[in-house]
């Protein structure tokens, strides 16, 4: 609402066409009947760039937060990701997991771990079947376990459809071994080939007849390879077993898988993976450049501290130590060849320095979050003591209470 200091049938001329304000000099004296007008105050103006400004910063700050909780964690961090680099692709491959060692291997592969393979009798596809109608059971032994594996024949089976029906049994059984039916063109011969699901000597297996005789006269009941180990030495050491061609370099985070024998080593080197760190390094940088870029633009509404304080988490000189350097305006870069070579000479170190980086700006972003938008502002600045000012002395000069409709419009 809006009150008079005089009564309201008399009417009084105004001493000045403009309302006394402290926003008196040229650029703020406004007509007495500005609040009638639709236009926006100065102070209205004022309000909605510094809004704009605190959103801005705020938004790049958030950004800034996220990519340095990317760097900055202390497992699964960009940092930690490994990359494998080998002298002989045909004859090993290797993986390595985040926080892997950065080393070099040797590795001589003596021999591979194979299955066990049974091959059996070749017999015409369409000839009458000679194994005698009815049920046959098959046993099945490895690793210590027993499955037993039952099939049906009948009198008009050929040979091609009793092997047939053997295969769908061991297979449905899902005992460790696989059965095969091999044919050889359409008027040809049929067998049976039984293969250990696994390699190694702990994997072979027994095939022997329970019930009939399927085992013996469709010959899968000997072995014509056996199952073998995998041998191998990691820089010039004693030979080593293994059930399987996977062969650990460093338990649970370095693998090597044995392609085929060599008869010297294969150099396996264990590196960190600078372009996936470059990536994340580079994405952080750019947050921060873009939160000091919002900063200078809002310059006259921010308070200058803030500015100051981003600088001055950036300005360690941990930072050069790994390649990030800073410009002259306040802003950061990544020299990509100085990052390679901090990774190269010690990626736990440079791990350890940007991880402590990208910590120390996700703090001092975070920290603006949750501050009310009005301690961000530049109280330096002369419209708000004007404003300041206003409040403290709006109903002597004015003659009005500092609320109401007018007040609240305006402000």
């Amino acid at each position: 609402m809006i009150y008079s200091a005089t009564p309201l049938n008399k009417a009084v001329n105004p001493v000045s066409p403009y309302m006394y304000s402290p926003f008196h000099h040229a650029g703020y004296r406004q007509p007495s009947g500005m609040w009638t007008r639709s236009y926006p105050s100065p102070y209205e103006e004022f309000v909605k760039k510094a809004a704009t400004g605190i959103a801005d910063f705020l938004e790049s700050a958030r950004k800034l937060q996220y990519s340095a909780q990317e760097l900055g964690r202390r497992t699964d961090s960009p940092l930690q990701s490994r990359e494998t680099r080998i002298s002989d692709p045909s004859a090993i491959a290797a993986q390595a997991g985040d926080g892997a060692s950065v080393r070099t291997y040797r590795v001589q592969v003596h021999s591979l771990a194979s299955a066990q393979k049974n091959d059996g009798t070749e017999m015409e596809r369409g000839a009458q079947t000679g194994l005698a109608s009815g049920v046959h059971r098959l046993k099945l032994s490895i690793g210590g376990r027993e499955t037993t594996v039952t099939s049906e024949i009948s009198s008009s089976d050929t040979n091609e459809q009793a092997l047939s029906k053997i295969r769908d049994a061991i297979n449905g059984a899902r005992a460790g071994v696989t059965a095969k039916l091999v044919t050889d063109g359409p008027g040809g011969t049929a067998r049976l080939e039984l293969s250990g699901d696994r390699t190694g000597t702990d994997n072979a297996f027994a095939v022997t007849d329970e019930t009939g005789n399927a085992a013996a006269w469709s010959g899968i009941a000997e072995a014509t390879s056996a199952a073998t180990n995998a041998s191998y030495s990691v820089n010039g050491g004693a030979a080593q077993t293994s059930q399987s061609n996977v062969v650990e370099l460093e338990k649970g985070k370095a693998t090597a898988t044995l392609l085929r024998t060599t008869n010297e080593a294969v150099v396996v080197d264990v590196r960190a993976d600078g372009k996936k760190a470059l990536e994340h390094a580079n994405k952080l940088v750019d947050s921060y450049n873009e939160t000091i870029g919002r900063l200078k633009e809002a310059a006259g509404y921010l308070n200058p501290l803030i500015r100051k304080s981003f600088e001055r988490t950036a300005s360690e000189t941990a930072y050069d130590t790994v390649g990030i350097r800073r410009n002259g305006d306040g802003t950061l870069r990544v020299d990509e060849k100085a990052f390679q070579a901090s990774l190269d000479a010690d990626p736990e170190r440079s791990a350890r320095t940007v991880g402590g980086i990208a910590r120390s700006l996700e703090k001092e972003a975070s920290r603006f979050q949750d501050v009310p938008a009005s301690a961000l502002l530049n109280k330096q600045m002369m419209a708000l003591q004007q404003f300041a000012a206003y409040q403290a002395t709006m109903e002597s000069y004015l003659q009005i209470p500092t609320t109401g409709l007018l007040v609240n419009g305006f402000f």
